[in-house]
């Protein structure tokens, strides 16, 4: 599953248009556009008159930037591998309650049923980030 966070770029002579921003040595990203202009603003805002003048607002954008969100499956085990969000299945136990159900035992159906739900929220919460 791809996510779009946002970044402020700054447009620089060597390597034009990069995000310069970072927080404990990794690129600072933004989770909407909205909070990445904030922080622009407050960038500009919080300056220094005596430095201002150093800084140009067009030298300065918020850019879209894609990330490929991987989840890491069976942690610790010897199956453990990673996968992207997407490529997460999940097995069709929506049968195995219906075979239940057919054989008299309801209860354990209901909760094969139950797993079932779980299953697909999580994979939705995942996907959502």
């Amino acid at each position: 599953m791809t996510i779009k966070h946002y970044e402020v770029q700054t447009n620089t002579v060597a390597d034009g248009w990069t995000n310069t921003w970072h927080e404990n040595d990794e690129p600072l990203t933004f989770a909407t556009e909205l909070s990445a202009r904030i922080a622009l603003g407050e960038f500009f805002d919080e300056l220094p008159d005596d430095m201002a003048m150093n800084y140009v607002r067009a030298d300065y954008r918020v850019h879209p930037v894609l990330f490929e969100q991987t989840i890491t499956l069976c942690k610790g085990g010897t199956g453990e591998r990673e996968v992207s969000a997407d490529a997460i299945e999940i097995a069709d136990l929506w049968h195995v309650a219906e075979r239940l159900d057919r054989e008299g035992m309801h209860g354990m159906a209901e909760d094969v049923r139950t797993v079932w739900h779980l299953a697909h929220d999580l994979r939705r919460h995942i996907q959502e980030g």
